[in-house]
């Protein structure tokens, strides 16, 4: 159940809470905003700022945020929830039952909203699999997010922002080899025993995905240049086995994936300079050796005594074998002078090169494929670049979702940023054609077509992403029976997705995680039947009001919910009143070991979620005798 001592954080219901909160001492400036799916996060995000002096933080945060408004945070989550003096956390909730409704009302669209029904989940009669409603700890899906276990309890490996480095073991979420050189495969649950296996027959390494780790065979090119990024969605994380071994003085190339050096910066709690975005994708030798994982290269500015510090794994010697595939950077100056000089460039060195070997340091012998007589040619490593790192036309790429990093780019580009460009944040497009400037030609399935600045996407290995990517072990969402066996949610497996609502609760009245006194726990019910008392009880709550408030708050009327979500979850706040105002939606197409499921959530009686409550929510206790606004839209 809900620890009582947290209830004081719930408003409106039982109608006490509000009279007893003592708000914060500090001036409030921000507001975090959670809550399940169709649990009114949108409308609430919007109408805040319409009543009170702060900014809603989190709404656009996407899946894999540390804020992401949907996550379940428990007190060893990382990174961990912070909220600081001037923020305040409001926190909703919704009744199971509808909730469960809500999830499945979009089965065109086969999703369940990022809750992932487990392969064999539930039995075919629709009935719930035995143990459904037995607690179960969340424990988590291999290759997904992974959680160690150590003395000290857990440490969540997230794939979206830790990077882990050992003096013989790099770890690099979302990249692999795909179907190359595996020898063999065996099961992921024990990380420790596969490093153990590759250790004892001197493999390469291991990718693992959907719970299964593919071993590696030793092959010179394996080593952190040869691996291709697989899409941000991806769950592929690939283990790398064996220290660089680098030497002073030895020749490295930076990653050329900006999202990756700025996430491991941060994760080692540095800063990004925005310097940085120039050294991206170059070759530096290497100044100083701090341990096994950390390297001096040369600062751009001769700022921190001409060393800045760069994590291992962010590197790949230069050191080319004999037989791998290589491009030349059209851009770089000494192979435009050489072009230059040529009567007759040959146009063949401007595609794919073959490595013959380094004659000598920082120096690579190069010839192409496609001459028959095999001539060989001298370049700088520095201007040679992995197959891997060059995008061209027919290629994919993934755009990141942070539209300040696109942004940016596209300044630096001398092209302004479009509101149009959002729909392509986060996604993978074809690469329709390489402009000059910079920039690419970039399409959609549907043919849409955008600009985008080559220096922020990242190249995406053909056979690696699954445009409809999801974990091999989890189904296609078809019937609500699905909910009520394992699903996978944020990469932790639940018992079923009613353990997912549970968990989810139980963190909003968790004081470890949601501090007192900055956090209101309010039911979606009460924002939609009485929201004049919510917005009153929130600035009761501590949140600074813009002005007074009028006699009754009225809501906006337009949809909260943007176009890009299915039809069926924008319906007018009219309809919705209706429709949860009827008790017979509440357990419609539920089997009885279904609805004994709900029943038995010991915390949604305490959040006035009983059998008969259907009927209270319009007018819950508390309520002040007020004709009730005109809703809209939510």
């Amino acid at each position: 159940g809900l620890p009582l001592s947290s209830l004081d954080r719930l408003l409106l219901w039982p109608g006490r809470a509000a009279e007893e909160r003592s708000p914060p001492r500090t001036e409030l400036k921000r507001v975090y905003i959670f809550g399940p799916h169709h649990s009114c996060t949108n409308a609430l995000a919007r109408e805040i700022p319409r009543f009170f002096s702060v900014s809603v933080e989190n709404n656009d945060c996407q899946l894999g945020s540390p804020l992401w408004k949907h996550r379940i945070f428990t007190t060893y989550s990382l990174p961990s929830l912070e909220v600081e003096e001037d923020t305040f956390c409001i926190c909703l909730v919704k009744d199971p039952a509808f909730w469960i409704q809500s999830l499945k009302r979009d089965p065109a669209g086969g999703t369940f909203y990022d809750i992932l029904p487990i392969e064999g989940g539930a039995s075919h009669d629709g009935e719930a699999p035995d143990g459904c409603g037995e607690e179960e700890e969340p424990e988590p899906a291999a290759a997904v997010r992974f959680v160690q276990a150590d003395e000290d309890g857990y440490d969540e490996w997230a794939h979206y922002k830790h990077w882990e480095h050992s003096p013989a073991w790099a770890t690099y979420p979302h990249f692999d080899v795909p179907g190359r050189a595996d020898v063999e495969q065996m099961d992921a649950q024990d990380l420790d025993a596969v490093k153990r296996r590759v250790e004892k027959m001197g493999y390469a390494g291991f990718s693992v995905l959907d719970g299964r780790a593919y071993l590696k065979a030793r092959r010179p090119w394996l080593h952190e240049g040869a691996l291709g990024f697989c899409g941000a969605d991806s769950s592929v994380v690939f283990h790398l086995y064996g220290p660089q071994e680098l030497q002073v003085g030895d020749f490295v190339r930076l990653s050329s994936h900006a999202f990756t050096v700025r996430e491991a910066f941060e994760a080692g709690g540095e800063v990004w300079d925005e310097q940085l975005s120039d050294m991206l994708g170059k070759v530096f030798r290497v100044l100083e050796l701090t341990g096994p994982t950390i390297v001096g290269l040369p600062s751009p500015d001769g700022s921190q005594g001409g060393v800045w510090y760069f994590p291992v794994g962010l590197l790949s010697p230069v050191r080319f074998e004999a037989g791998e595939l290589l491009r030349l950077d059209k851009e770089d100056p000494e192979v435009r002078e050489f072009l230059s000089s040529r009567e007759d460039p040959d146009r063949r060195l401007l595609k794919t090169l073959r490595v013959h070997g380094m004659p000598e340091p920082g120096t690579v012998a190069v010839s192409s494929p496609a001459d028959r007589e095999g001539t060989i040619f001298r370049f700088p490593a520095s201007a040679l670049h992995r197959e891997m790192e060059v995008v061209e036309a027919d290629d994919f790429v993934w755009v990141p979702r942070s539209a300040e990093a696109v942004g940016k780019a596209l300044r630096e580009a001398g092209r302004d940023w479009e509101e149009e460009l959002e729909e392509v944040l986060g996604r993978v497009c074809l690469v329709l054609e390489v402009l000059e400037g910079g920039l690419l030609k970039v399409a959609l399935p549907d043919k849409r077509e955008w600009l985008i600045p080559t220096a922020v996407v990242c190249k995406v290995r053909e056979g690696c992403y699954r445009p409809d990517w999801q974990p091999r072990f989890c189904a296609r969402a078809r019937e609500a029976a699905q909910l009520f066996g394992p699903v996978l949610f944020d990469g932790v497996r639940y018992a079923d997705a009613v353990g997912v609502w549970e968990a989810t609760v139980r963190s909003y009245f968790d004081a470890e995680v949601f501090p007192t006194g900055h956090t209101a726990v309010v039911r979606s019910e009460d924002v939609l039947f009485s929201f004049d008392q919510v917005i009153r009880a929130l600035a009761h709550g501590g949140l600074p009001t813009l002005r007074s408030l009028p006699q009754v708050c009225m809501p906006l009327q337009a949809p909260a919910k943007a176009r890009g979500h299915p039809m069926c979850t924008r319906s007018g706040l009219p309809e919705l009143q209706g429709y949860y105002a009827d008790p017979a939606n509440r357990y419609a197409g539920l089997t009885d070991a279904m609805v004994k499921r709900l029943l038995q959530v010991e915390a949604a009686a305490t959040l006035g979620y009983g059998p008969e409550r259907v009927a209270s929510w319009p007018e819950p206790t508390g309520a002040a005798e007020e004709e009730e606004p005109a809703f809209g839209g939510w």
